[in-house]
């Protein structure tokens, strides 16, 4: 099948495009994301005719300018943002949202935009021609939270990247992902900001991946695991301290008024659930402690296995939902 896909994440278009196609599939579309270069390739502009405070104008217009052309897609897939969805329903073909992200956004904080966007998806759901789906078990819970509608959990593989960790090599330093958050990590970990550009076999160059996270689900995590590279992020009691300080997951909503719900977070985060083997430390004693000590051998092994049967699950389920679609 030929899909139409346009994403303005870089990862997101690239692990679509990689996955669907090795189960036989076209994904085909612009990436808009700022950091296409990663890939090679260049960022394409959003739509002229798209308007966010105006979504029902904005599909209209779409569809006039692109009738013809999107006409041969047999479906269209929306990642970054899900809200894509609304431009395409006019096709009448299926639409697969596969969220990597809270689906609300970019309306979370206006009351009117979300209630007609949960509105269209229970709308479109229940016609049969919108699959939801997430890449997390947090954004399938909150899909299905906000709109009644189920939404499945369908991880991502990230092995466009096409590096493997080679633990035989001793290596001293390690690297931190840890975004805006103030915090003093052991002497040996170096924080990835002042890295700027980079390649992903950069990432190589480190023993292990120290991560604050900002967010219950992100790309890099998922293409570094598959990666095979070593991982520490803080145990979901520390996680929640870290969060009441400022220093970790400033982004796990879009809007102030929405709550973090911690249990949800423990059950559904990757790094707590899908990802088996991340290393959990209490406190940055105990993270010094773990990078001196864990056997970073053995991760890597285990985390391969577990790759393994994770890519076959993952191919698996998209096969099974893609044949849904006639």
């Amino acid at each position: 099948m030929l899909i139409y896909h346009a994403s303005q994440h870089i990862a997101c278009y690239e692990d679509a495009r990689r996955t669907l196609g090795q189960i036989g599939h076209t994904v085909a579309g612009p990436c808009q994301s700022g950091h296409s270069w990663v890939m090679g390739l260049e960022q394409v502009p959003q739509w002229s005719e798209l308007n966010w405070s105006d979504m029902k104008g904005s599909t209209g217009r779409f569809y006039k300018a692109h009738k013809d052309e999107y006409a041969k897609y047999g479906a269209f897939l929306c990642t970054y943002p899900p809200a894509y969805a609304m431009l395409y329903a006019l096709w009448q073909k299926p639409i697969i949202i596969h969220a990597p992200i809270r689906f609300d956004y970019p309306w979370s904080d206006s009351k009117e935009h979300l209630s007609i966007w949960i509105e269209w998806i229970r709308y479109w759901s229940k016609k049969g021609l919108l699959i939801l789906t997430a890449n997390n078990r947090y954004d399938s819970w909150w899909i299905t939270k906000n709109t009644g509608c189920q939404c499945e959990t369908i991880s991502c593989i990230c092995e466009y990247p096409g590096i493997r960790y080679d633990g035989s090599t001793p290596k001293e330093y390690f690297l931190a992902y840890k975004k805006n958050a103030q915090i003093k990590l052991p002497d040996n970990c170096v924080d990835r900001a002042g890295m700027g550009k980079h390649q992903y076999s950069d990432l190589l160059r480190f023993a292990g991946i120290v991560h604050i996270p900002y967010q219950v689900s992100t790309m890099s995590i998922f293409e570094q695991y598959f990666a095979g590279i070593p991982m520490f992020v803080p145990s979901i009691g520390y996680l929640r301290e870290l969060y009441k300080q400022g220093q970790a997951m400033s982004e796990a909503h879009w809007s102030r008024r929405q709550m973090i719900d911690w249990q949800q977070v423990a059950k559904c985060a990757d790094y707590y659930t899908e990802l088996a083997h991340v290393q959990r430390f209490d406190n940055i004693s105990h993270l010094n402690r773990l990078l001196k000590t864990v056997d970073l051998r053995k991760i890597n092994h285990d985390q391969n296995n577990n790759n393994a049967v994770r890519k076959e699950r993952i191919l698996t389920q998209w096969d099974s939902l893609l044949k849904k679609p006639s």
